[in-house]
């Protein structure tokens, strides 16, 4: 499928705003925390650069910096090193989809 395509299969908006922000989730050693930055957002998920490669299927909080926001659960749908510097990037699904 051609990049267009996938992009009007989409079953939610997505806007590209590059926002900071932390990942968080519960490790076998404890709690985990990553910066990151998404790069898209929608209403049922986002696209996020981390430092290091999540793995799809794990659950995750997408903490977005700046004001008190609650943090977002979501699942780890896909996760690929991508461009020249081999960034981490992550597909998550929100659990609750955001009520826009």
């Amino acid at each position: 499928m051609s990049r267009a395509a996938e992009l009007m299969n989409r079953r939610s908006d997505r806007i590209f705003v590059r926002l900071p922000a932390d990942i968080s989730f519960h490790s076998q050693d404890g709690p985990v925390s990553y910066q990151a930055a998404t790069i898209d957002f929608s209403a049922l998920g986002a696209r996020v650069e981390t430092v290091a490669t999540l793995v799809p299927g794990d659950s995750v909080q997408l903490i977005l910096s700046g004001k008190a926001r609650p943090p977002l659960p979501s699942r780890v749908v896909w996760s690929a090193r991508r461009g020249p510097d081999r960034q981490a990037e992550s597909g998550l699904e929100f659990l609750q989809p955001l009520r826009v």
